[in-house]
């Protein structure tokens, strides 16, 4: 085996090794969440992470891309330690006194959520049919223990993309046994580049108990030491109402660097 074989091998099983952690880390969240919801290279062809942005406060940060302009109504939420996200006037973020309430169903309250707009008031949230969210987890690593933000996805190979597809379906059905949550459709698996950022985006649609059927969009992000998760979902019959939101909602999100 020469040089190249060599070096193509090693590449290969760091992607097999960071590919396993992730699958691992993010879909031990994944039975909270639907509870809740009732090798790198820069090569020149990935997009520049050097964006300064001004914020509300007057701060300055830099981001992984420009901030896009804010839409009339529509809230720009300061992610703490992640980075910013722009929401729908019908929704907001949970406040910190409600954090931590679920925990009964597993949910970490370090996870920050954003909810359909009342929900804050324990006085109205009875009266909020439709039901939808966005929630931010953040693991943090050790310095290399994740990709980079704009890790090359042209690394992995259309077999490479179907085994991690088998294997973060299998650890999403095997969290699902013997609960009340019911797998109903798997989307194939996808790498995509996303608001100037590579990522592992997970889709798939699932009940719980005899709720409404629920479509989840999970969006995974690396960045060396941290990895960032973010988990989009909502009733399938109230597609008109949130689809369109929340699709221009994560189109949005932006990573602090």
């Amino acid at each position: 085996m020469g040089a190249e074989d060599n070096t193509e091998t090693e590449c290969k099983s760091r992607l097999i090794r960071r590919a396993i952690k992730i699958i691992m880390l993010a879909a031990f969240g994944v039975l909270a969440v639907a509870v809740l919801a009732s090798c790198s290279s820069n090569n020149g062809s990935q997009p520049a992470m050097s964006d300064t942005q001004p914020y509300e406060d007057g701060s300055s940060e830099h981001y992984s891309s420009p901030l896009p302009l804010l839409k009339t109504d529509w809230t720009r939420v300061k992610i703490p330690d992640v980075g910013t996200i722009d929401i729908p006037p019908s929704m907001e973020a949970q406040g910190v006194e409600n954090r931590g309430q679920a925990d009964d169903s597993g949910v970490n309250s370090d996870s920050f959520i954003i909810q359909q707009k009342g929900m804050n008031n324990i006085l109205t949230n009875k009266e909020i049919g439709s039901n939808a969210s966005i929630i931010v987890n953040e693991t943090t690593g050790a310095a290399g223990d994740y990709d980079s933000l704009d890790f090359d996805i042209s690394e992995w190979t259309q077999s490479d993309i179907s085994d991690l597809n088998d294997k973060f379906k299998e650890q999403v059905q095997s969290q699902f046994e013997g609960t009340s949550v019911q797998l109903q459709e798997w989307y194939p698996l996808q790498l995509e580049i996303d608001n100037g950022m590579s990522d592992i985006h997970v889709q798939y649609a699932r009940t719980f108990e005899d709720n409404p059927s629920v479509l989840v969009n999970q969006y995974i992000f690396q960045n060396s030491d941290k990895m960032y998760t973010l988990t989009f979902s909502y009733e399938i019959d109230e597609a008109k109402t949130w689809a369109a939101d929340l699709d221009y909602s994560f189109s949005t999100f932006r990573v602090a660097i």
